[in-house]
């Protein structure tokens, strides 16, 4: 990648005045009086705490800058700390939060969200993404502490690279309400309005509620409708009632319904065609114990030389095809189309979205059907927090209960082909509940304490009716592969069972490459689409301790830890046949679809229920995984003033396994739950901190070096299960990241403000990492391949081309390639970000009035789609600026986001390209050779490459936003 280093290498050493700052801290109007920065109290340890004091790495968000800026939901909070990074999967609930490289590439998300101490952390079942129960606008929100760094002890079971923490407006003592209106030039219109009063000395109330609307950036190409937007409704109602000074209680609830369009995503075309190593090829020939000849690769290849061993074992079906078929490579799989390179700019590209409208719901036979509807979710939370103040400490209950009710329903190929269209369409319902018990300790002596227990639960009921429907590919039917080739290939034009037949087809003796339009019987398929279920429920029982030792007055060390005992349950349907529940196959593979005109054809009488997806002919429950363990963390603090406090700490943090439900979803559930289960995955974590203020109170800076080694790291491979290629959850073997994060804030004078921060990465690469796999698009990416078997937990390469026998039997060992991806860099991680802030504030004539400029802007480095390191997104800027005038009571401003319209391709994902692929069939019959008994048989060789779609940049964007407050 075109990275130049050494600016990068010189920022990062850069004097922190020069305006590298701390995003975190809040920013008050100076007076004359006083230009000390305000400070800001954090509950990041369960306690109140002055942000300088803590010795963790945090980020605070204030209620004003919520105000001030904007700040809508998850993604708005990511640009306020260049330690984060954002991505969205295929649907609106599908995000990855990554915080110090920490990818969630699978599995639960590695970042707690918390609201009010209660966590809402939560797991997709069909998508890899974590933020089902984040409701995406923020209600009420009072501050916002994103804490960095393994924080299990005190943040719980997800918090494995920190935590987002959410704290809610409390009533307040007197009548005050609160609106805002926010429309741009988009037709994005957002409203808020609160309202908050006592109604007895003891007792408040606080109402607020908010309503929104989105157009949408980008418009469906082939239908011209808008994409990307949504509309959505909710609203909460906290009630706080403290009888004396002893006790108070908290209790809140608050309901969001939201609806999405689909994403605006867009499909790359592919660029490059990835090489399988040779030694996967089926050209390579072995023998087994038994001494019989064997083949050793497991990819076809249709270049191998037809040497008599090929020809005499009829191992090598796929060269007999294809020189019965004049030599075309259809059955060669040792090549696979992909995207390599820069994503770049998505205007450059001329990139838009480009999606089948849905002809399920088709009332003319597929001729017209309206939009895919997207998704929609209600989600319904109560919390009830009650502290009970003693003299000796304080003790807590923090009781949680969340319901969300999802819908989804789209294209997901992210593609307008015809000829093959792919669903998703679930209905889902999470409900959460949680327990947690505290105490926080005010001891007169050295020793404070901070303990607790925690009841988690979890239960996910997941429907599902997602449908893969394919109406092309290549059939070819080989009687004699010993008789001789055809003269040539049918030129192109030709016409073979009433279709014609395109360039490169298989032609001889019947069959070829077909393809018609499956729109006219997607409502036949849905129709026939049994719906299949799938149910996780997760129990999480934990105590935690934390002691903190006041070695001297200016040395403090903290113990903490966390035991946690959590079981993970999955049920699921199982599925006959070797498609995934969803997937029918038309034509193509099946047979031609006769005269062009989609009809499908039965030329082989044991192809039947095409218009039929495979049933779920019974509910597996996988064995209960029961995972025990401790995750402790301890820090030295020394603070020889008020105004600087260093800190060293060391953590060990673990994420457990589970089986891989987004596995089930794509092609059932398999009958052996090891086949889709992955280990824990853990993590040392160690930090060196300072924070220092001067003595003036001006300025304030933080700098923290950090070391995380990672060992079995969850990550996403490839496999085909039948003729279903889908998606599971492994685990890596080491990878290592060294960082340095660096903030600060200084005020120059009354009028301007300086803040920023940046982190940079010195190493961020995976040390040990190796997987196997039978995919040939897997295999193509990476590039490598040894082959062996896999015995138990360990894999065994082979040894001198001699394939064994499983114990005490005569069948022969599977064999599989394992890759080595030791020395790739860890995807969504650029190696650095900056973020700065700069303010501007001045008195308008009669001094009751003030003019406001801020400035904020973004860099981010290059950063790796996924781990095989061919694809990465490109370094950009952004910048957004805000000018208004305040006062006591209201705020009025004009904005501009994406000041420069950078379209810059800031988050990219990937996945099979169905619509890209051949699904090829071959049906060999071989006559018994002299001295040679070769039965016939059926030769499947679906050829699926991978594809890259990228998350479309939002354009410039320029508003009015209007906040009053009473």
């Amino acid at each position: 990648m075109p990275i130049n280093k050494g600016w990068k290498h010189a920022l990062w050493v850069a004097p922190l005045t020069a305006a590298i700052g701390m995003p975190a801290m809040a920013q008050a109007p100076a007076g004359a009086e006083s230009l000390a920065l305000d400070e800001v109290v954090v509950t990041a340890r369960k306690r109140e705490e002055n942000l300088i004091d803590v010795p963790i790495a945090v980020t605070a968000v204030t209620a004003e800058q919520i105000e001030r800026e904007g700040i809508r939901d998850v993604e708005d909070i990511i640009g306020r700390d260049p330690s984060l990074a954002f991505d969205l999967g295929i649907a609106p609930y599908d995000t990855r939060i990554v915080i110090r490289g920490l990818s969630p590439t699978r599995g639960r998300p590695n970042v707690a969200t918390l609201v009010d101490g209660v966590d809402v952390s939560s797991e997709s079942i069909g998508v890899a993404g974590g933020s089902l129960l984040i409701n995406p606008k923020l209600i009420d929100v009072a501050q916002i502490e994103i804490v960095k760094g393994p924080q299990s002890a005190l943040y719980g079971r997800s918090a494995f690279s920190g935590a987002i923490s959410y704290t809610t407006a409390d009533p307040t003592d007197d009548v005050s309400g609160s609106a805002s209106v926010d429309f741009s030039n988009r037709d994005q219109t957002d409203i808020k309005v609160g309202l908050s009063m006592p109604l007895t000395d003891t007792l408040g109330v606080r109402l607020s509620g908010y309503g929104f609307s989105d157009k949408g950036f980008y418009r469906n190409a082939e239908t011209g409708s808008h994409v990307g937007g949504g509309d959505g409704k909710g609203g909460a109602l906290t009630i706080k009632w403290a009888p004396g000074e002893s006790y108070s209680l908290k209790f809140r609830t608050e309901y969001s319904d939201d609806a999405f369009d689909p994403a605006p995503q867009a499909a790359l075309a592919t660029n490059v065609r990835n090489a399988v190593p040779l030694v996967a090829s089926r050209c390579n020939l072995g023998t087994n114990q038994a001494g019989a000849a064997t083949t050793v690769g497991f990819i076809q290849d249709a270049s191998c030389p037809l040497t008599p061993a090929i020809t005499a074992l009829g191992l090598h079906a796929a060269r007999e095809l294809d020189r019965l078929t004049g030599g075309t490579g259809l059955f060669d799989d040792m090549t696979i189309p992909a995207f390599a390179g820069n994503v770049g700019d998505a205007k450059d590209r001329g990139l838009t979205p480009s999606f089948n409208r849905n002809y399920t719901r088709s009332t003319d036979n597929g001729v017209t059907a309206p939009e895919f509807p997207g998704s929609n979710r209600q989600v319904t939370r109560l919390s009830l927090v009650q502290n009970f103040d003693t003299s000796f400490g304080t003790f807590s209950s923090l009781t949680g209960y969340t319901r969300a009710l999802v819908g989804v329903d789209f294209d997901i190929d992210k593609t307008n082909f015809q000829s093959i269209q792919q669903t998703l369409v679930t209905d889902g319902t999470t409900e959460q509940f949680s327990q947690e018990l505290r105490f926080a300790s005010d001891f007169d002596g050295p020793v404070n304490v901070i303990g607790g227990f925690q009841y988690w639960t979890e239960r996910a009921d997941q429907l599902e009716r997602n449908m893969t429907v394919i109406g092309s590919g290549t059939i070819c039917f080989a009687l004699d592969p010993f008789g001789p080739a055809p003269a040539a290939q049918a030129p192109t034009g030709t016409v073979i069972a009433g279709v014609m037949a395109p360039a490169g087809s298989c032609t001889n003796p019947t069959g070829g490459f077909t393809a018609a339009s499956v729109a006219p019987f997607m409502d036949d398929v849905s129709a026939n689409r049994a719906t299949s279920w799938v149910r996780r429920t997760v129990d999480h029982q934990s105590a935690y301790l934390d002691v903190e030792w006041e070695i001297l007055d200016s040395l403090k060390f903290t113990a903490e830890a966390r035991y946690v005992d959590e079981d993970n349950f999955v049920s699921a349907g199982f599925t006959d046949g070797s498609n995934g529940p969803g997937t029918v196959i038309l034509c193509g593979s099946s047979g031609p679809c006769l005269n062009g005109a989609g009809v499908p054809a039965v030329l082989v009488p044991f192809f039947t229920n095409r218009f039929s997806p495979a049933r779920t002919t019974r509910q597996i429950e996988y064995p209960t995984l029961s995972q025990k363990y401790t995750t402790p963390k301890g820090t030295l603090q020394w603070q020889p003033s008020e105004n600087l406090n260093v800190y060293a700490s060391y953590a060990k943090a673990r994420k457990p396994g589970g089986y891989s439900t987004v596995t089930i979803g794509g092609a059932g559930a398999p009958a052996n739950g090891d086949d889709i289960r992955f280990e824990a995955e853990k993590l040392n974590a160690y930090e060196i901190g300072t924070k220092w203020r001067s003595a003036s109170g001006r300025m304030q800076a933080q700098g923290t070096v950090f070391r995380t080694d990672f060992t079995d790291k969850q990550v996403g491979t490839q496999i085909l299960v039948g003729n279903t290629i889908t998606n599971r959850v492994t685990n890596a073997g080491r990878a290592q990241l060294d960082g340095l994060e660096l903030a600060a804030q200084f005020r120059a004078n009354e009028n301007w403000l300086f803040s920023g921060g940046l982190t940079y990465f010195a190493k961020y690469e995976y040390t040990d990492y190796k997987t196997t796999s039978t995919g040939a698009g897997e295999i193509a990416r990476v590039g490598n391949c040894v082959v062996g078997y896999v015995d138990g937990a360990n894999f065994v390469p082979l040894s001198g081309g001699v394939i064994p026998f499983f114990p005490g039997t005569t069948t022969q060992r599977s064999l599989t390639c394992q890759l080595d991806r030791s020395g790739k860099q860890i995807e969504d991680t650029p190696e650095l970000a900056v973020a700065f802030n700069v303010g501007y504030r001045r008195p308008l004539a009669g001094g009751d009035k003030t003019l406001f400029v801020d400035v904020d802007a973004n860099w981010s480095d290059t950063r790796f789609l996924e781990d095989d390191n061919n694809a990465f997104l490109d370094s950009y800027w952004t910048a957004n600026l805000r000018v208004g005038v305040e006062t006591g009571s209201w705020t009025g401003q004009l904005y501009v986001d994406n000041l420069s319209d950078d379209r810059t391709v800031k988050s990219a994902g990937t996945g099979p390209a169905i619509y890209a692929a051949d699904f090829r069939l071959g049906i060999l019959g071989i006559q018994p050779a002299p001295g040679l008994t070769v039965p016939g048989g059926v030769i499947a060789a679906p050829s699926i490459p991978t594809t890259t779609f990228a998350d479309l940049p939002r354009p410039r964007t320029v508003g009015l936003r209007f906040n009053y407050k009473f």
